[in-house]
C-alpha cells in the first residue's frame, strides 16, 4: 500500500470521522446546542403554564364569590355597570385632571 494511502486510511481519515461524530454531538438535529434551545422553551412554556393557572384560580375565586355571595355580586354591579340600589345615594368626585383644566 502506497505511503500516502496509508496515511489516508491510518490518520485522516479516523481523525474525519471523529470530527463528523463531535460536529453532529454538539450541532446536530438532536445534539447538544439543540437541546439546550429545547430546555429553555420548556422552562418558558412551564412558566408560562404556571401564571395561566393563577390567573384561572384567580378568575375561579372571583367567579365562586359572584355566584354565592350577594354583597360582591351588588359591589361588582356597582363598580363595572354603575348600577346601584334605589336607596343608595351616589357620590361622584371628578379627578385632579379635570379640575385642573
Amino acid at each position: 500500500m502506497p505511503v500516502l494511502a496509508r496515511f489516508f486510511v491510518l490518520t485522516l481519515l479516523p481523525a474525519l470521522i471523529v470530527a463528523a461524530l463531535g460536529y453532529t454531538t454538539v450541532f446536530g438535529a438532536t445534539g447538544w446546542l439543540h437541546r439546550q434551545r429545547i430546555d429553555a422553551e420548556l422552562i418558558a412554556a412551564n412558566h408560562h403554564r404556571e401564571e395561566v393557572d393563577a390567573d384561572v384560580a384567580r378568575l375561579q375565586r372571583e367567579t365562586d364569590q359572584l355566584r354565592n355571595d350577594p354583597t360582591t355580586l351588588e359591589r361588582a354591579a356597582a363598580e363595572d355597570l354603575l348600577l346601584v340600589p334605589k336607596s343608595s345615594t351616589v357620590y361622584r368626585f371628578d379627578d385632579a385632571e379635570s379640575t385642573a383644566r
